[in-house]
This record gives structure tokens, C-alpha cells and sequence, in this order.
């Protein structure tokens, strides 16, 4: 219901601001890049969870006219077993933004 919807907008307003933030960290990184520092906030990442965020995220987009992205008559299903999906070693936000 409403509690879902606001983690959403919630996770997505998140999202954003990580992206910007992505943006500025490239433009930062390519001045950095020839000291070999790296960037980005890496740890383990569960990949099943990140899946059903990925699915939560989808049904609720809209594009600018307010129409759903998903077309209601299609459901999307995460049928990967639990042990299918390894834990990696990564940044969540980002993975999530491919």
C-alpha cells in the first residue's frame, strides 16, 4: 500500500542523489585517475535482494505522463532460487543503476 509506495519514492529520491553523486565522483576520477585512487563504496552485495529491489522499483516507474512503465498485464517475477546468485563484492547503488 501507501507504506510501500513511500520506500519507493523514498529509495528512488536515493537513488538520485547517488546518481549525481556518480557523476561528480566520474568527472572528480579523471582528474585523480593517474594516482591509482579508486572510488566507490565496495561491499558485499546480495544480489537477490538487489534483484527484487530492481522488480519493486520497475512496477512502480511512470514516465512523465504518469503512465506506468510496466504494462499491467505483465508480471514481473523473480524465480531465481536463493542459491543461485552469489554474494559480490561491489556498490549496490551502481549495480542497481545498470
Amino acid at each position: 500500500g501507501q507504506k510501500r509506495q513511500l520506500g519507493m519514492i523514498k529509495g528512488c529520491a536515493g537513488r538520485l542523489l547517488d546518481l549525481v553523486t556518480n557523476i561528480m565522483e566520474m568527472a572528480k576520477c579523471e582528474k585523480i585517475e593517474a594516482s591509482g585512487a579508486q572510488l566507490g563504496d565496495k561491499k558485499p552485495v546480495n544480489m537477490m535482494d538487489l534483484v527484487d529491489e530492481v522488480i519493486g522499483m520497475t512496477e512502480m516507474a511512470i514516465d512523465k505522463s504518469g503512465r506506468h512503465l510496466v504494462n499491467s498485464s505483465v508480471m514481473l517475477v523473480n524465480d531465481m532460487c536463493t542459491g543461485e546468485l552469489p554474494m559480490v563484492i561491489g556498490d549496490s547503488y551502481k549495480i542497481t543503476q545498470l
